[in-house]
């Protein structure tokens, strides 16, 4: 025994289906549009590179080490600045990553020419 709701999927399948065909039986038309350049010009602005105002590089994991360096780094700018991060590897990365979010700062990532770039900015 079919449900109600078993109906009802199956009755709005059918109108789906029966609006795709016009009146002779052949499916009808459709207009594919393409929206590449809008696609193109949001990548381009989320590969901008922000401005900033000192540059760390952090190559490895060394607990506590790299993110004392990050901090230290931090506290060399103003408030609103941003710091560009130059990583090793993406463990790295992901541990910066984290302890920016924890302490409430602004990131962006960017990868480009093989090295990974973190832009910090300053939150307090």
């Amino acid at each position: 025994m079919r449900s109600n709701s078993d109906r009802l999927i199956n009755t709005r399948t059918n109108q789906l289906i029966s609006n795709l065909f016009d009146d002779s039986g052949t499916v009808a038309s459709a207009t594919i549009v393409n929206k590449q350049k809008p696609l193109e010009k949001k990548q381009h602005k989320l590969n901008a590179v922000p401005a900033y105002v000192r540059t760390a590089r952090i190559e490895r994991v060394a607990c506590p080490l790299h993110i004392i360096e990050l901090t230290r780094n931090l506290k060399k700018i103003d408030v609103s600045e941003t710091l560009r991060v130059i990583v090793g590897n993406h463990a790295v990365e992901s541990e910066l990553l984290s302890a920016c979010h924890t302490l409430g700062h602004k990131t962006k990532t960017i990868e480009r020419s093989g090295n990974i770039e973190l832009f910090v900015t300053r939150k307090n």
